[in-house]
């Protein structure tokens, strides 16, 4: 089975949408559907979100999914 693809986004540019936008880890796991861990791995650069999740936190946050890839 083909692997999906994962976005390199900036981790830090990750957290600092997530407060931005007034949530904590285990409110964006909920609404991603997906453990708190896996959030806390994307902010500190240990994983990367699938191109689906980068949309769905550009979602959540309401930013352009091209913000998380800045330096």
């Amino acid at each position: 089975m083909a692997r999906t693809p994962t976005a390199p986004v900036n981790p830090s540019v990750l957290i600092w949408g997530r407060e931005v936008a007034g949530f904590d880890v285990a409110e964006v796991a909920r609404r991603l559907k997906t453990k708190p861990e896996r959030v806390v791995e994307w902010e500190t650069g240990e994983a990367a979100p699938s191109l689906a999740q980068l949309r769905g936190l550009a979602g959540l946050y309401r930013r352009p999914p091209a913000l998380f890839f800045l330096a």
